[in-house]
């Protein structure tokens, strides 16, 4: 009721973001298309954005969106670098708005994990420097909110990756 009223509800545009969001992520589960839905979020959360610029959160949760397109069209897809890096564009600008942002700084060593993980499953130039990024922006993170379980976790599973990957004499 509240976008009829009011269709430059940036607030209420974020929460639709997220709610359509979040039936992207129940379709995933039950191995359906979420790509509808994905689009509906960027959509909104794009929207949001045009009307307030400096709001991390919605930076980050556009992020996120775009990263799960991009593991969408991976299925399908050999290369979403472009779409990697667009998330990334996202965090990034949340980052720029709040330096002390945990989420964005996770979501980047995270976006940057899942493109690196990708390249090389393709047998694609996985560049160390990837994991490298992701290392360092959960450290930060760490820094940031010491003991944050979620982010020690993706710091240990791209440490393992990254020596995995150099173990098997890439680079």
């Amino acid at each position: 009721a509240t976008l009829k009223a009011e269709p430059k509800c940036a607030p209420a545009l974020t929460n639709r973001g997220g709610a359509y969001g979040g039936r992207a992520r129940f379709r995933m589960s039950q191995r359906e298309s979420p790509m509808a839905d994905l689009e509906a979020s960027l959509a909104d959360y794009t929207s949001a954005l045009a009307i307030t610029r400096r709001a991390a959160i919605v930076w980050n949760n556009r992020g996120i969106t775009r990263m799960r397109i991009a593991q969408v069209l991976g299925g399908q897809r050999d290369d979403i670098t472009a779409e990697m890096k667009l998330a990334m564009d996202d965090f990034t600008e949340a980052i720029r708005i709040n330096a002390e942002y945990v989420p964005a700084w996770r979501n980047r060593g995270s976006a940057h994990d899942a493109l690196a993980a990708h390249l090389a499953s393709r047998g694609k130039a996985a560049s160390r420097d990837e994991w490298t990024l992701a290392i360092s922006d959960t450290k930060r993170a760490l820094e940031i909110a010491p003991g944050d379980p979620e982010t020690n976790y993706n710091l240990g599973t791209s440490r393992l990756k990254l020596a995995q990957y150099l173990l098997a004499g890439n680079e």
